[in-house]
């Protein structure tokens, strides 16, 4: 050791006595140095550990912004899981008026093409058509002269549509 304070970092005699009579003051002159080497080791120590906490301190910052991001997108994904239900009661309502369309289009297309339409596809829809024309009739009974004979002649034609 002593070489080395005197060739590497050009200790002078005077110099190393001076770190002897130091050192003696605090015990043996040899346990000092190697108690100021274990507290240069102890500084490098803190040094480390305050460069994690300041790591840690870091971390947790960003675990409170990614909570925060989560939270935000959660609530986005509530709000659009509530548009996505309301966006399908939409589109039911669409489709069940789709199929409406097509039971009138049905009706028109009976209207106008009576001898096209076959009895087995459009024979319930008949059903349907004379059972509303008859309500209608019986609405209206005071309109015509023989309501009665009308109401009979409807209710015997939907008899034999098969309906009831």
């Amino acid at each position: 050791m002593c070489d080395s304070l005197l060739n590497v970092h050009k200790f002078g005699i005077d110099a190393i006595a001076a770190i002897l009579s130091t050192a003696e003051k605090y015990g043996q002159p040899i346990n000092v140095i190697k108690s100021l080497d274990t507290y240069g080791s102890i500084k490098l120590m803190l040094n480390k550990q305050y460069e994690a906490e300041g790591k840690v301190q870091e971390t947790d910052k960003l675990l409170h912004q990614l909570e925060g991001q989560s939270q935000t997108a959660l609530k986005h994904f509530e709000s659009l899981s509530a548009i996505a239900m309301k966006t399908g009661a939409e589109v039911s309502k669409v489709e069940s008026q789709l199929e409406k369309s097509k039971y009138l289009h049905k009706v028109i297309f009976l209207i106008n093409n009576p001898a096209s339409a076959s009895y087995q596809e459009y024979g319930q829809l008949l059903v349907v058509v004379v059972k509303a024309i008859l309500e209608w009739v019986d609405n209206h009974e005071k309109h015509f002269r023989y309501p009665n004979n009308m109401k009979s002649a409807l209710q015997d034609l939907i008899t034999e549509l098969g309906g009831d």
